[in-house]
């Protein structure tokens, strides 16, 4: 519950508190949290995920959230800090699509930030104020992996690997898979 609404949410493994590392996947726009809970849904990758969670020791959320902006990120920031305070254990937040505008304004947040440790962008888009951010040191560098579609008509592959390569160019802890010939959903089907 955050700010009177009542956030639903589908979860996996340790969600008592005990979890090694907790995975909270952000659907894209058009998504809800069945998506990142359906066992066939995207190459059966989600049934994968869980399963490489919760024999590890961890827990995998799949939320609902009001918005992609200022509602969306106190549902997912009140998760995100619920997880942390239940477990102390990492938080890997990965983002789909549009779920990627929750991740940008994630690691914007101090707190949030300080909960986070690390983040997956999948077939999203570059934010121009994390490289600021990233640049002036003044905010704790979380580790970000990107993975995209070299065909991806959403949003250009060329955009963000401009990104990735700034980031690299700065030794931000950054890694960036394109996947050859790869659409939109394609990350969510292939990354591993």
């Amino acid at each position: 519950s955050v700010d009177g609404r009542n956030l639903a949410v589908y979860g996996a493994g340790k969600l008592d508190g005990a979890a090694r590392l907790s995975v909270v996947y952000l659907h894209g726009k058009d998504g809800t949290r069945e998506w990142g809970f359906d066992d066939e849904r995207f190459g059966g990758n989600f049934s994968r995920l869980k399963t490489l969670v919760v024999k590890n020791g961890g827990a995998y959320y799949s939320p609902d959230f009001t918005d992609f902006d200022e509602a969306g990120l106190a549902d997912i920031s009140a998760l995100v800090s619920q997880i942390t305070q239940k477990s102390g254990g990492k938080v890997i937040v990965a983002c789909g699509s549009m779920g990627v505008q929750i991740c940008w304004s994630l690691a914007k947040d101090a707190s949030a930030r300080k909960q986070i440790s690390g983040m997956i962008i999948l077939g999203g888009f570059p934010d121009s104020n994390f490289l600021r951010a990233a640049y002036s040191g003044a905010a704790k560098p979380v580790p970000l992996y990107i993975a995209h579609g070299s065909r991806d008509p959403v949003y250009d592959v060329a955009a963000l690997e401009d990104f990735y390569s700034a980031l690299k160019a700065k030794d931000y802890p950054v890694r960036m898979t394109v996947f050859d010939t790869g659409n939109h959903g394609t990350p969510v089907r292939m990354i591993d």
